[in-house]
């Protein structure tokens, strides 16, 4: 889930950007950044690691296909938890919770 969030944030960060033009070394040092802040020191950042945003297709044939994709499997998970529940969804899934990262999402 991290990884998809990470490559969503990475989308995020060069869309804007299409208004001009990003150079491959600047998508490169923005990969970098976003994998470091998402991951933290859960993994070893490698020489190399920072053109690995190009072996990845969606981010140029379909952008913000992990989006979508997260939307699906968050509506489906819901909708799976609302079908088992005795009494409707648990409170903690419909209070509101807007945390600033994905990593305070335990929180909610």
């Amino acid at each position: 889930m991290v990884r998809q969030i990470a490559f969503y944030s990475f989308e995020r960060a060069v869309t804007p950007a299409q208004n001009g033009e990003l150079t491959a070394e600047r998508d490169c040092e923005i990969w970098l950044s976003v994998q470091s802040e998402s991951w933290g020191p859960a993994i070893e950042i490698k020489p190399g690691y920072e053109t690995y945003w190009m072996y990845i297709p969606h981010f140029i044939h379909s952008p913000f296909y992990v989006y979508a994709t997260l939307r699906r499997l968050l509506v489906n998970s819901l909708y799976a938890v609302y079908e088992n529940a005795s009494e409707g969804l648990p409170s903690a899934l419909i209070s509101p919770c807007s945390p600033p990262r994905h990593q305070a999402l335990s929180n909610c």
